[in-house]
């Protein structure tokens, strides 16, 4: 076992160091300067997918929900490539589930369908199920070395990225980097992918709050925090506003466990039942997380969700900019916040015209929801649609924005049945679709798939008419 944990920690060591001779430095402000040439390539890119005719900027935006939000997100997304509106749309914002299914098919280099039928396969048997211990020794060791912490964020991403991501490469798990696909992007052939999860501030007078953090190939920023840095440098430690090691780039694995994390809270469960099933490697990889997990103090957050995954704060004695006190900062599941990841998409520098919303939340009060957003962007000067609630029951509704005023257009599509699809199946209902469920079988997953591919296709009217 010494040998093998040596092996590895000597193997983490060969890849992963893209960056390594890269010092990064703190962006601040609002500077979005970065996507900007992206912008531009995939402006041609949808002008040219339109017959030569502009398009308005359109931002997908898919909810969380586990497997449920990453499979019925797919549906949607491959009903809009089959009508050849995918290559319409500028960026896709995604929350906890839907960052797995859109990351993994990025890193796939798939079509949206074969993507999907290669993960309808992966999930009949549970994500649980056929675990490769030695992903999870590599990633905890890589870590380890690295001085880096380990949450249960880190051992449920390795569970996660062993079933749904596609090795096209031949890479070891976790030597698949969140910044693998960046170069993919840069001609603007595919959209920007925008994944989101939040960390909870202390605020002296509001007692815990949430704050979003978006994630793209070009940046990892929080405007609370009024700075972004590098994605590859995520993980590394700041100071004084630059990068003071040069550790490497974060696995996707790891990106994936943090974003999804909502589901982490009951793995020591869903392991400890498993582990008749598991060899003796894999029953002393649960004892150690165990043993982890016990030493712990958990704090309220903690509570919700053991050991949530904590990274190096890039604002971190870097003049006084907000919690520059502050050595670390917790990332947990954009769901506690709100479930659905819009906020990116109000963000002035990205100009969206459209925003498309797939709420794939079970049981959501979606005028609630809305009403966040809505009251966030006056909060924060951004433009939002007047939503009207009377529509929000329809399996498509829009909003716009008031008379003689500027701003998106919001257009939201629901979870919910539909009268040509299924007989009526109701997913609100269905007891498969829980979020914590983590086995579809190929008939379940065909009506996950097929209901938000429906229920594209049965609004293609509206969409094609914002869009051409």
């Amino acid at each position: 076992m010494k040998l093998g944990v040596v092996v590895v920690s000597i193997g983490v060591f060969v890849c992963g160091w893209a960056y390594y001779d890269q010092e990064a430095a703190v962006i601040v402000g609002n500077d979005n300067s970065r996507e900007y040439s992206f912008g531009l390539a995939r402006d041609e890119q949808m002008r040219q997918s339109n017959k030569g005719l502009p398009v308005p900027r359109i931002a997908l935006c898919i909810s969380g929900g586990g497997l449920r939000a990453m499979i019925g997100g797919l549906g949607f997304m491959q009903a809009l490539d089959d009508l050849a509106l995918l290559d319409c749309i500028y960026c896709i914002c995604a929350l906890s589930g839907s960052t797995w299914g859109v990351s993994s098919w990025l890193e796939s280099r798939m079509s949206v369908a074969a993507y999907a039928t290669y993960l309808k396969r992966q999930l009949q048997k549970g994500l649980l199920t056929d675990i490769v211990s030695e992903n999870m020794v590599r990633e905890l060791t890589k870590k380890v070395v690295s001085g880096q912490s380990i949450s249960l964020d880190d051992i449920w991403g390795v569970l996660l990225a062993q079933k749904i991501l596609v090795n096209l490469d031949k890479k070891h798990l976790t030597d698949i980097t969140i910044s693998n696909y960046r170069s993919g992007l840069i001609d603007g052939k595919v959209p920007l992918p925008i994944y989101t999860c939040v960390t909870p501030l202390v605020a002296s007078a509001e007692g815990l709050r949430y704050e979003w953090v978006e994630w793209t190939p070009c940046a990892v920023r929080s405007s609370y925090l009024q700075t972004a840095i590098p994605l590859w440098s995520l993980g590394r430690h700041f100071q004084h506003g630059v990068s003071v090691d040069h550790l490497p780039v974060l696995s996707l694995s790891c990106a994936q466990g943090i974003w999804g994390s909502a589901m982490s809270g009951d793995i020591q469960d869903l392991l400890r039942d498993l582990q008749v099933t598991f060899t003796s490697e894999e029953r002393t990889i649960v004892d150690i997380m165990h043993t982890i997990m016990h030493n712990t103090i958990l704090d309220e957050m903690s509570q919700v969700r053991p050991l949530p995954a904590s990274l190096p704060n890039w604002n971190y004695d870097f003049c006084d900019f907000p919690y520059c006190n502050q050595k670390a900062l917790t990332f947990i599941d954009g769901a506690f916040l709100c479930n659905v990841p819009v906020v990116p998409a109000l963000d002035p520098t990205r100009h969206i015209d459209i925003i498309i919303v797939v709420d794939l939340s079970l049981a959501s009060d979606a005028a609630l929801t809305l009403s966040y957003l809505e009251r966030y962007a006056r909060e924060h000067d951004f433009l939002f649609p007047v939503i009207d609630t009377s529509l929000l029951t329809k399996s498509c509704s829009v909003h716009k924005p008031a008379a003689g005023h500027q701003g998106p257009t919001l257009i939201y599509f629901p979870l919910i049945a539909l009268t040509n699809y299924a007989d009526g199946w109701d997913p609100q209902v269905a007891t498969f679709t829980d979020t914590f469920n983590l086995t579809y079988t190929p008939e379940q997953f065909d009506l996950m798939y097929g209901i938000m591919y429906a229920s594209c296709m049965n609004n293609k009217d509206v969409l094609e008419s914002f869009i051409h």
